[in-house]
């Protein structure tokens, strides 16, 4: 009678596994978030670009509306400086995540390897117990014919 294959780390792979999902899952998320900011700091330096552009171009002719547009431009200016920590700070996750998630899958391909190794084994030793048993009954045939 065959006997089926167990592998008694199972429960803890598909464990793994669902962890590396689940880490997946939040690494697209932190992707995202990333690329928001990305655009929002890009939007930014559009921003500045056309405050500059346009401040040139009017070059205002009252202090007042001087002292208006530079304000804008040196507000646009501490906004983009804000994004870029932002940035920095969603980068630094997603690298810690994207750390976190490679160590999750090594651990997990890992015991795939383990499993792939024992069910290996346990075909060979299945192999050989058939082979055997057909050895064994060939044997007593042969005794029968020849008695």
């Amino acid at each position: 009678m065959a006997r089926k294959f167990t592998f008694n780390l199972q429960k803890y792979l598909d464990y793994k596994e669902s962890i590396v999902n689940g880490k997946a899952a939040d690494l697209l998320k932190s992707k995202k978030l990333l690329d928001k900011e990305n655009n929002k700091l890009e939007k930014l330096f559009d921003e500045k670009e056309i405050a500059t552009l346009d401040f040139k171009k009017n070059k205002p002719s009252r202090i007042l509306d001087l002292a208006v547009m530079s304000s804008y431009v040196n507000q646009i200016s501490k906004n983009i400086d804000d994004q870029k920590i932002v940035l920095d700070e969603k980068e630094k996750d997603f690298e810690n995540e994207k750390i976190s998630l490679q160590k999750d899958f090594k651990e997990k391909k890992a015991i795939d390897i383990l499993k792939e190794k024992k069910l290996l084994k346990h075909k060979n030793y299945m192999k050989k117990n058939t082979e055997k048993k057909l050895d064994d009954l060939y044997m007593s045939r042969a005794k029968r014919n020849t008695q």
